[in-house]
């Protein structure tokens, strides 16, 4: 990233934190999940894919928000 977290303005930070969960919990899930995967593949897909997702949105909306890649005029 281009600046420090610390100087995003407080609802940048809670958005990117929201990112980071989502990203942390969809990726953990296949770890945590154990024979709940097996019995329900399709919800696991979905559910992980959710999370995913979400964490793609929001993390890219925090940068857009922070304007951290635009270009300089």
């Amino acid at each position: 990233m281009c600046r420090n977290i610390r100087n995003f303005d407080a609802q940048t930070r809670r958005i990117f934190t929201c990112g980071n969960l989502c990203l942390i919990a969809g990726l953990t899930l296949s770890v945590f999940a154990g024979s709940f995967s097996h019995q329900h593949p399709n919800f696991y897909s979905a559910l992980r894919g959710f999370l995913l997702g979400l964490a793609i949105v929001f993390l890219f909306w925090s940068t857009r928000r922070a304007r951290n890649c635009g270009t300089q005029a």
